[in-house]
């Protein structure tokens, strides 16, 4: 049983995964592959050909908020990083599923799930959900100007249609345990 895990950002996605590991699940975060990635020799190279000497730091490695900024005030650039990055990604976390015992229960937190049309990798997609304001409140409490924020938001997939499109939806504009009640409400349909 493998669950996809997206939602806008800023909307708590990084909330619920512990949420269902608390209760068995194995989580895989894609933002942490990502992270791992960066710190390879062939990902060094393609953002220094790609996005200049501007998007690395004075070791070499790539900085993020350098190469964030570059990629989300152009499309093409963000666009070519995407190609890059993704289906090494998604290479990592099949990799890892396949590599498993067996008998696991595995949700993949997936920021572009349905912008990279993965549905079909999972058994069933599960959409966090919170209001826009919400969204620009929580990025702002990460230093991210509201100028960029809504940029990062404007970057994918509406909301409401990740919403319609996901199985399964966790409103996130509450309390922790309203969450944690949510998780537990939508993993008894994995758990039986």
């Amino acid at each position: 049983m493998t669950l996809g895990l997206t939602g806008g950002i800023g909307c708590g996605k990084s909330s619920v995964l512990p949420a269902f590991k608390k209760l068995g699940f194995a989580v895989i975060d894609t933002d942490k592959i990502a992270s791992e990635l960066h710190s390879e020799p062939a990902t060094r190279r393609f953002v220094r050909e790609r996005f200049g000497e501007k998007a690395l730091a004075e070791d070499g490695s790539v900085n993020k908020p350098a190469l964030a900024k570059i990629v989300f005030s152009d499309k093409a650039a963000l666009a070519d990083l995407e190609a890059f990055m993704h289906p090494k990604i998604r290479a990592v976390w099949q990799k890892k599923i396949l590599n498993s015992a067996g008998g696991e229960k595995f949700v993949v937190e997936v920021p572009l799930l349905f912008e990279k049309n993965y549905e079909s990798d999972f058994d069933a997609t599960v959409c966090v959900a919170a209001s826009e304001e919400i969204q620009l409140a929580r990025l702002a409490q990460r230093g991210l100007p509201a100028v960029q924020a809504r940029e990062r938001i404007a970057a994918q997939l509406p909301l409401p249609e990740k919403v319609r499109r996901a199985d399964f939806v966790i409103f996130n504009d509450g309390s922790r345990e309203f969450l944690e009640a949510q998780v537990c409400e939508c993993a008894k349909f994995f758990t039986r």
